[in-house]
């Protein structure tokens, strides 16, 4: 549902506890390093050569753990990423094959444990570093033993076995202890990222982890963020969205530097960070730890739809967490914000909530506090041209400047090859700053709902209405997210996400059910219009449909989108659409036709409590002569679970009015 693409993280690397036998698997010795590219690894089996007297307390320990039934303890499941469904037998979601010392590891959790606990039993193995220099694809995997490849797993079954330390010795570890002590986490926190729909693999949001450094307490930028995402290797966009939806990827783990997150997500793409502390003990911090370094052996399949991003990341949780199962909800498909409302539903788990607002966002504060005037200088500012400041109060100038300069940041990436001069006009700004020795005020952000007070995303619609004076039952159900008329508390202001709406009915007199709708995709980005930061308003989407504009009723399927225009005059929202569609199906000559659209939309917003959208367009063809169309929709929005929606069309030669109660789960 999410699509993390592994190319978006900036400075991130791969988290290597072993050897792997995929080629973008990096062994971490230093996690704040950037590498440029990613060596190869081969597998490096250890040895599990044991003297007599080893073998005898490792049949031992083999014989305590399943007397205990820890194969199918919590702890283990997680450990293994193991998952039960429907029709499928267990198996490990795991599918680098380093992952296993067992021949049927995937599936035998009792064989796997039996084989892993015989490993910690091997010779003891000198470490070696792998290189990860660029361009160097060769096999130059580090070896370790069993302990260190798998500290998590040996941490767990030593405290629930009670190792003798004479008869088991522990190895030392030397990679794994410079990577932890390298980290040194002292905490951890769940972090959201706002939706950004006119980013395709950002449109759902998305969630990682933050590891906290004990030595840099109430510092979180010099913590280190921990991110799953594919690695999709093709930047063709049709190979991209079939392979996310077939499994072709492989997902993997990877740490950074948070600040470098922060820069990508904030700063670059002007989305809110939603910060969430996990409420650990150091144990269940250390013990997340290991595994994210038992990550590194291993890699995922990675589904678009259900194993993406924020799915993944739950794993994690649960290592930490046992008992938790936080993965068992999601069987269809996984939205990054209903991962974070599972989390929240563990008593305890999760901490108060902090904001971490946009560049974006900090812009607009800082605009609200300037008079016009004021404003217009500081665009003048950022574009690189002179504009009285001396007329001013310092207090103002100071305003104005720290406006100016926030501009200038954001304008930054849409410079490309005009990087120096737009450097050169920061620095300009920079020291005319800092001729000015005032401090700047703080910037007052506006209140926004946090996103886990959204309503959820799937929809249920039950309801009847009138089609030109013939009355039918109505059934609509939506897979996810949000639409304009819903309440916006906690969703993407302007911006509509339908994926899978689907509509039946059934004609009272006929009791005929037909399907009337199936929409695979519907999105509108509807920004209202910012000369400062001007962006895209558009709409798009695709999916079957039956349409009686004029004569008989027609079947298509229809793919359509175009640019738009919007504006916000009192809060409401007024916009014009601009759309081409292209229409397939039976009911035409030629099986297809191309056509025309253009749309005047109005939505007016005066409470959460009730949104109401009116539109007017003209369709066009080559072959038939302009037909117009009304059509307006209301939602009343009983919180975050309820909605009572009545919608009404209008052609010449079809009406219809229809209403239903509506339920969000």
């Amino acid at each position: 549902m999410a699509a993390c693409v592994a190319a978006a993280a900036l400075g991130a690397r791969a988290i290597g506890a072993t050897a792997t036998s995929t080629p973008t698997s990096i062994s971490t010795s230093n996690p704040a390093a950037t590498p440029t590219s990613n060596p190869t690894s081969t597998s490096n089996p250890i040895s599990t050569s044991t003297s007599i007297s080893d073998s005898t307390y490792a049949n031992e320990l083999v014989a305590r753990a399943r007397s205990a039934g820890l194969a199918g303890s919590d702890e283990w499941a997680a450990l293994l990423h193991l998952r039960k469904l429907a029709l499928r037998p267990l198996r490990s979601e795991a599918d680098g094959p380093d992952f296993f010392f067992a021949a049927g590891g995937k599936t035998d959790p009792d064989a796997e444990q039996a084989a892993t606990l015989r490993a910690f039993f091997g010779p003891p193995v000198e470490e070696t570093t792998p290189q990860a220099e660029p361009g160097d694809t060769s096999p130059r995997a580090g070896t370790q033993h069993a302990q260190c490849r798998f500290p998590a797993r040996y941490a767990f079954l030593r405290r629930a076995l009670a190792f003798d330390p004479a008869r088991l010795v522990e190895q030392p570890c030397p990679r794994f202890r410079d990577f932890r002590d390298r980290v040194d986490p002292g905490g951890a926190t769940l972090v959201f990222a706002a939706a950004y729909v006119n980013h395709p693999a950002s449109a759902f949001g998305h969630t990682f982890l933050r590891l906290d450094r004990r030595t840099a307490p109430g510092q979180p930028l010099l913590g280190y963020a921990v991110n799953f995402a594919a690695v999709p290797g093709t930047s063709n966009a049709i190979l991209y969205a079939l392979g996310g939806l077939t499994g072709r990827f492989r997902g993997f783990f990877s740490l950074m530097p948070y600040y470098l997150k922060v820069k990508e997500y904030s700063d670059l793409e002007s989305r809110d960070l939603w910060e969430y502390p996990l409420e650990l003990s150091q144990e269940q911090v250390d013990q997340l730890l290991r595994h994210l370094w038992e990550m590194g052996s291993t890699w995922f399949k990675y589904w678009f739809i259900d194993e993406n991003c924020s799915y993944h990341l739950l794993s994690l949780v649960e290592v930490a967490v046992p008992g938790a199962r936080l993965r068992e909800r999601f069987r269809s498909w996984t939205v990054p914000i209903d991962t974070l409302r599972e989390v929240r539903a563990v008593p305890g788990l999760l901490g108060e909530r902090r904001r971490r607002p946009s560049l974006h966002a900090r812009l607009q504060a800082r605009r609200g506090a300037l008079t016009g005037p004021e404003a217009r200088v500081a665009g003048r500012l950022a574009a690189g041209d002179d504009a009285p400041l001396a007329d001013l109060a310092p207090a103002r100038q100071v305003a104005v400047l720290d406006a100016a300069l926030d501009l200038a940041q954001l304008r930054l990436g849409d410079r490309a090859g005009d990087e120096q001069v737009a450097a050169a006009d920061q620095r300009r700004l920079v020291r005319l700053r800092g001729t000015i020795l005032q401090p700047s005020s703080q910037p007052v952000f506006a209140s926004p709902t946090p996103p886990d007070a959204a309503h959820p995303g799937s929809l249920a619609l039950l309801g009847g209405g009138s089609r030109s004076g013939a009355a039918f039952a109505s059934l609509t159900l939506r897979g996810v997210l949000h639409d304009l008329v819903s309440s916006a508390v906690g969703q993407m202001p302007d911006q509509q996400l339908e994926l899978l709406r689907i509509e039946l009915r059934l004609p009272l007199r006929s009791r005929l059910p037909s399907l009337w709708e199936l929409r695979l995709l519907r999105i509108e980005s509807l920004d209202p219009f910012d000369p400062w930061t001007p962006r895209i308003a558009w709409r798009f989407g695709t999916g079957f449909v039956r349409e009686r504009l004029e004569g008989p009723e027609l079947r298509m399927w229809e793919l359509r989108g175009g640019p738009a225009i919007a504006f916000e005059p009192l809060g409401q929202l007024l916009y014009a659409v601009a759309e081409a569609q292209v229409a397939l199906g039976p009911d035409f000559a030629s099986w297809a036709r191309g056509r025309l659209q253009p749309t005047l939309g109005l939505l007016i917003r005066p409470s959460d409590l009730f949104h109401l959208r009116m539109e007017a367009a003209a369709l066009w063809d080559p072959t038939d002569r302009v037909r117009p169309s009304l059509g307006a929709e209301q939602a009343f929005n009983l919180g975050a679970r309820w909605q009572i929606r009545t919608s009404a069309s209008w052609t010449r030669d079809d009406w219809t009015v229809q209403s239903g109660f509506g339920a969000y789960f």
